[in-house]
């Protein structure tokens, strides 16, 4: 291993970002293995950092300081081409949020792309409450890295 209030995201990218409730994720990865031989090394290293940074958030032991450990000082997130939370205070404390009531999210990757500094996977995310499952849903996760850690986090949540 590599170390550094109740609405769905679907509900809160409809209504925005306020009272995201929660977020959990345990990455399950299945690379893009005709292109794996064109990766750079960096670019490796850097596909298995999201991979890794994906399966806290499904972690029911991780905590927001040990995700923020994959993240830049100068970070920022959005999702579905909202405006963006900057700086990893704002970002943690965003974060804070997605964990509220114990919930988790499992991410699982279908497929990765990584050219230089970016890299890109579709995958599935399911809504972990205490209660119950939400549906999955897929997404598109954009990482761009700068001296190592990801500088910028992009969420694209689309219908199948």
């Amino acid at each position: 291993m590599i170390e550094p209030s109740g609405l769905s995201r679907r509900q809160t990218v409809a209504g925005g970002l306020s009272g995201l409730a929660g977020l959990t994720i345990a990455a399950s990865s299945a690379r893009a293995t005709s292109d794996m031989g064109k990766w750079t090394a960096e670019e490796k290293t850097q596909v298995e950092l999201v991979e890794t940074f994906c399966a806290l958030w499904g972690d029911k032991t991780s905590t927001v300081e040990q995700i923020m450990g994959y993240m830049t000082e100068d970070c920022s997130f959005k999702i579905n081409g909202q405006p963006a939370t900057t700086g990893a205070k704002d970002v943690a404390a965003l974060f804070e949020t997605f964990f509220k009531g114990g919930t988790r999210y499992e991410m699982i990757v279908h497929d990765t792309f990584a050219k230089g500094p970016v890299v890109v996977h579709s995958r599935t995310d399911t809504t972990i409450r205490p209660d119950k499952r939400e549906e999955p849903g897929p997404i598109v996760g954009v990482y761009v890295f700068k001296d190592g850690k990801i500088q910028e986090w992009e969420e694209v949540i689309y219908k199948a």
